[in-house]
């Protein structure tokens, strides 16, 4: 931007610098976040459908007259295979 003086003369130039260093910090923070929480997301609704998958399962035995082959309860899923 120039810089005049009262007779408009041109003295110079001003240029504005901003450090953004710590915005851009934050903004990769961020994205980082986001994409923890995208496979997060990702396995929480694999999970789901597991276990919906698995209640169909039992429902199917227990017309066929099995027992249950899933434990549908929550908390014992984990590494449970299909």
């Amino acid at each position: 931007m120039p810089l005049r003086d009262k007779a408009q003369e041109l003295l110079g130039y001003v240029k504005i610098m901003r450090d953004l260093t710590e915005s851009k910090r934050a903004q990769e923070a961020m994205k980082d976040q986001m994409e923890e929480l995208s496979r997060f997301n990702v396995a929480a609704v694999g999970r789901e459908i597991r276990i919906d998958l698995k209640k169909e399962i039992n429902e199917l035995c227990k017309r066929a007259g099995e027992e249950p082959r899933y434990s549908v309860d929550t908390e014992s899923q984990e590494g449970e295979s299909p």
